[in-house]
């Protein structure tokens, strides 16, 4: 096993066209059927930017699926979402491959991502809901979400605020991080367990397969609040005690 794992990572190396870090999920549950299919797509004439497109057909498709509460209808779902996420994957390696990277195509495969978690999501919460309980067991089942992703808003908000770097709680997490990932980082992994990526995959291949869509929201809820919206408060009172000191300081 562990001579399979770095044949793998010794093979990823070569290849120029992957990004220099990728999260744990892309890397073992996607890259081994993405990069195979993008060699195979790179002698024909499609462009990266078909494909984007195509994941939107696929999308919806997975959302067909998605709005039937019956377990197998929830499982072909996660597959086809599965290769959605698979051609999403290719588009960015055949434009590097090719070298037809563009600010045009970086956007319209974020427009498509969102896109089609958006019509995904939906389609889950109606099953998952609705089906399952009614309207309002459905409205609760929005709330939940909104509450979820406005965690999501909150953390990547502050996370791209530069106000509060230079303070010592925020480096010093920088530090560990950078520590934690020096090891991985040279095999191409992204350091962190549990992170957006990851739960994506969760929410639309792993919960929809094994039918925990509503236990996993529940606790995605309060793995965002510890991992992402309880750090994030704690920075900025520490940044707003510290100015205050500062300012108490200048005074004297």
């Amino acid at each position: 096993m562990k001579n399979l794992f770095f044949n793998y990572f010794q093979k990823r190396k070569k290849e120029d066209f992957l990004k220099k870090t990728d999260f744990w999920s892309s890397v073992f549950l996607f890259d081994p059927v993405a990069i195979p299919l993008m060699k195979i797509i790179a002698k024909t004439k499609i462009t990266p930017i078909q494909i984007s497109v195509s994941t939107i057909f696929s999308s919806v498709l997975a959302a067909i699926f998605f709005l039937f509460s019956q377990r197998y209808m929830q499982i072909f779902g996660a597959v086809i979402f599965y290769l959605t996420f698979v051609l999403d994957s290719v588009d960015g390696k055949l434009a590097r491959l090719r070298g037809t990277q563009s600010e045009f195509g970086a956007k319209l495969d974020a427009t498509c991502d969102h896109f089609s978690k958006l019509i995904i999501l939906l389609a889950l919460a109606y099953s998952q809901f609705y089906v399952w309980g009614g309207i309002q067991t459905f409205i609760f089942g929005l709330s939940l979400i909104f509450i979820h992703y406005l965690f999501h808003l909150f953390h990547r908000i502050l996370l791209k605020r530069n106000t509060y770097k230079g303070y010592s709680g925020y480096r010093e997490l920088l530090i560990f991080k950078k520590e934690l990932g020096e090891k991985f980082i040279k095999k191409g992994l992204f350091p962190s367990l549990y992170s957006y990526s990851e739960e994506k995959h969760f929410f639309f291949i792993i919960a929809p397969i094994f039918g925990i869509f509503r236990e996993f929201l529940v606790v995605s809820l309060f793995l965002s609040l510890i991992f992402k919206v309880f750090p994030e408060i704690i920075f900025l009172f520490s940044k707003k005690k510290l100015e205050k000191l500062q300012f108490v300081k200048s005074k004297i």
